[in-house]
């Protein structure tokens, strides 16, 4: 008879994805994105990299509001709304033309990605896993690096 896998690599399998798909393109490639965004639409770089932190202050208090709606709520229902938040703040970036569009999807984008990527992960390996949760943890959180290394050269691309 097969052994049945035990269900929580496959959590860690899902937060390796999101961390390799969705986290990169926002957090690790910013740098790739400022140039083009701040030439064509006339920005100081100083003043539209605003943005970027208004989103880190923004996540960071919605971290909080995210852990108790962990506990509400089942985590893939919470997670989908964080990456349909992210999804709708990048369409709303490539629609912006003013600084105040970027100031004000910020907020939104942060609370998003605080809900997708930064705080359902930690939350998830500390359900399911008790005694490799550092391993765990590390392999989920690994799709950050991976995803990294394949956005960041693919966007420049694109760009």
């Amino acid at each position: 008879m097969k052994a049945k896998s035990f269900y929580g690599w496959r959590v860690v399998f899902a937060i390796f994805v999101a961390m390799s798909t969705i986290y990169p393109p926002i957090v690790n490639s910013i740098s790739i994105f400022t140039n083009p965004v701040t030439s064509e639409l006339g920005f100081s770089g100083s003043r539209f990299l605003i943005y970027y932190t208004i989103m880190g202050l923004t996540g960071m208090f919605a971290n909080s509001f995210v852990g108790v709606m962990l506990r509400k709520y089942k985590a893939n229902w919470v997670m989908a709304a964080g990456v349909a938040t992210v999804g709708l703040t990048l369409i709303g970036f490539s629609r912006s033309t003013k600084l105040m569009h970027f100031y004000i999807l910020a907020i939104f984008q942060g609370v998003g990605l605080s809900a997708c990527c930064v705080v359902p992960p930690s939350v998830l390996v500390t359900n399911w896993f008790n005694d490799k949760r550092g391993l765990a943890l590390g392999l989920g959180l690994a799709g950050t690096g991976i995803g990294g290394s394949i956005f960041s050269p693919l966007v420049t691309r694109l760009i």
